[in-house]
């Protein structure tokens, strides 16, 4: 080893580790961490989820955010480099971007709303450093997408593709398995094939460590493709054999193989055998590739603007400092809500207390939830629920894992569609129970005195709305058993609605008609 070869290795390391060099990946980190503060609604959903050890569907999250950072890190070189200056468009980009995380948070659409988090932080790097800068770190903030909770949404998907290919291997060995939806049943038992078996949890982590791989080896465009593709097809087979495996040990031992109880564990080792063994083959440089090229280049180097930094740290906290301003107002109104009835009419008498309802909507956090009902000349009856919101928020609205129209456990949903009436557009539920009988609901929403049948037209409404101040905000449904048809019931319900339904609507606790 030659004095000159030890001078260079001390000089990039010198550059690598210099002022310049670590002073921008700290105003990026301090960019990260600005976000995680200030969007504090988003970073309590993400926490809850990585944290979420019951369900086990996001816990890749602080791993992924740890990869995230290092990617930064790794990219110092280039980072202390950049000579470009800061975007104008980026920072307009920015202030979009972030008053619609505002919107649909205060509407209380988490997954889209989290979905924008990684894009308001490239804006507001690309609006501080500029477009070499945003470039260079597009992949480092873009894996923040493998912590993404919504990945979730592709899980029917795969839940279906799971069931249709147990299904297929059982027949190549013979086995005797019958298939209802979403159920594996064998003579011994059966299987649920949920969401969490749907392999969705393997098939984001797949996806996420091919693309580190791509990136570590420098690969090319194509070679990224490949292994993506490769990678998300392991991921899915992976788990296709492990739950083929559990049935297949499930009808050999009369279910009483331990893999029946330790499914999820045996699922990791296949995936980090199989997984593993696809990444060591594939670890071979492209033969046109040669030795991996040095991050970046050796530029003089350029911290962003004082002023363009501000500006852009600016766009980013103005949404959130609104967001906060606006809850503290939702906060004030705290005055009690009571849905009064109207008097029947045109036949219809009411209303009256149930003691038994039909069914029991629950909504958590309504300000209230009435239910009551009216009743004809001929003995029939209507009951009709109202439940209001003074103002929502996450785990607390209309539309979400925390509302059901139906209630838990009695009643399942068969079908939904639109329909018309006289009292105009609403949407029709049919319910069934485990007795056979059958319910038939007519429902629409109501926010600030605006109708909608499309729940998330009106929860995007109401947070386009909100930010003048919270609306009340209600859904109305009206409900009638089949009890001789459901044809009956329809039109029955279509003749209250239109000579009650106007009266019913006007008796919400509307503070912005």
């Amino acid at each position: 080893m030659t004095a000159a070869t030890d001078g260079t290795r001390i000089e990039k390391a010198v550059t690598l580790f210099s002022l310049p060099a670590l002073r921008n990946v700290f105003l990026v980190y301090l960019l990260f961490a600005l976000a995680a503060v200030a969007y504090w609604p988003a970073s309590a959903a993400l926490y809850e989820n990585w944290t979420d050890f019951k369900n086990l569907g996001d816990t890749q999250g602080f791993l992924v955010l740890a990869i995230s950072l290092w990617l930064v890190f790794r990219l110092r070189r280039s980072l202390a480099g950049a000579g470009e200056y800061p975007s104008v468009v980026a920072l307009a980009g920015l202030l979009l971007c972030s008053f619609a995380w505002l919107i649909l948070w205060r509407a209380g659409l988490q997954d889209p709303h989290l979905l924008l988090i990684p894009a308001i932080l490239w804006l507001s790097v690309f609006a501080a450093f500029g477009r070499k800068v945003a470039i260079t770190l597009a992949l480092p903030i873009g894996y923040l997408y493998f912590a993404w909770p919504g990945w979730s949404h592709l899980a029917p998907v795969l839940q279906a593709m799971t069931t249709h290919a147990v299904g297929l291997l059982a027949s190549a060995f013979g086995l005797p398995v019958y298939i209802e939806g979403n159920t594996v049943g064998i003579p011994e038992g059966t299987f649920d094939i949920e969401g969490g078996c749907s392999g969705i949890h393997f098939f984001v982590v797949g996806i996420a460590l091919a693309v580190l791989q791509g990136e570590l080896m420098g690969a090319s465009r194509r070679r990224r493709v490949q292994l993506i593709a490769v990678m998300a097809g392991l991921a899915i087979m992976c788990n296709w054999l492990r739950v083929f495996t559990i049935v297949m040990a499930g009808h050999l031992t009369h279910m009483q193989h331990f893999l029946i109880r330790q499914h999820y564990t045996f699922g990791w080792v296949l995936f980090g055998v199989v997984v593993g063994t696809y990444i060591w083959i594939s670890a071979k440089p492209e033969p046109s590739a040669g030795p991996l090229a040095e991050t970046g280049s050796a530029m003089a180097s350029r911290a962003p603007k004082a002023v363009a930094f501000l500006a852009a740290t600016s766009a980013m906290l103005m949404a959130p400092i609104l967001g906060l301003l606006l809850e503290s107002g939702d906060a004030r109104a705290a005055a009690p809500i009571k849905v009064v009835f109207p008097v029947g009419n045109a036949g219809w008498s009411g209303p009256v207390a149930i003691s038994d309802p039909d069914w029991r909507p629950e909504f958590l956090g309504a300000d209230a939830v009435e239910q009551v009902a009216y009743h004809d000349d001929g003995g029939n009856s209507i009951e009709v629920a109202a439940i209001v919101y003074r103002h929502q928020e996450q785990g607390a609205e209309l539309i979400g894992d925390s509302a059901s129209l139906l209630g838990e456990g009695q009643w399942k949903a068969m079908s939904e569609e639109i329909v018309s009436s006289q009292a105009g557009k609403f949407r029709e539920l049919m319910a069934a129970d485990r007795q056979g009988r059958r319910l038939l609901i007519r429902y629409r929403y109501d926010i600030g005195g605006q109708q909608f049948v499309e729940p998330l037209l009106s929860q995007m409404w109401y947070g386009v709305r909100s930010l003048r101040g919270a609306p009340y905000s209600a859904l109305v449904a009206y409900g009638a058993a089949c009890s001789a048809s459901c044809e009956e019931a329809r039109n029955m319900i279509d003749t209250f609605l239109g000579q009650m339904a106007r009266n019913v609507e006007a008796s919400l606790p509307q503070r912005s008609r």
